[in-house]
């Protein structure tokens, strides 16, 4: 893990692989260096194959690290939650698990921040 770890993009999901390898995609693939987000996908209880999918999904692709968290059933806002607590990164981002991101959507809300930080 990177000491300038700075961003950490939270995904809660449940039950929605298909879609979520897309969201996986589309963030792993940023116009910001990799080197400093990470991207941690909250699986809420799901019972299809969530868990198989990212894994496989994390040994096939070079960019972020990516982290996977699962959860007892709780809702998408208990899973946020819980990954605020594993975040590793000063900023966080959330997205949902059927979002396709553009590759500069990052970029775009770390330029806003810098110019309007309050």
């Amino acid at each position: 893990m990177s000491i300038d770890l700075k961003y950490s993009v939270i995904i809660p999901t449940y039950n929605r692989v298909k879609t979520l390898v897309l969201t996986l995609d589309s963030l792993c693939h940023q116009t910001i260096s990799p080197e400093i987000y990470e991207i941690l996908i909250i699986d809420d209880g799901s019972t299809d194959d969530t868990e198989s999918h990212v894994t496989c999904h994390m040994s096939h692709v070079t960019g972020p690290v990516v982290r996977y968290f699962k959860a007892e059933h709780g809702g998408a806002a208990k899973a946020r939650n819980l990954g605020i607590t594993h975040a590793r990164g000063d900023i966080l981002f959330f997205t949902d698990d059927d979002c396709v991101v553009p590759s500069n959507w990052m970029e775009s809300l770390i330029n806003g921040y810098a110019k309007y930080p309050d």
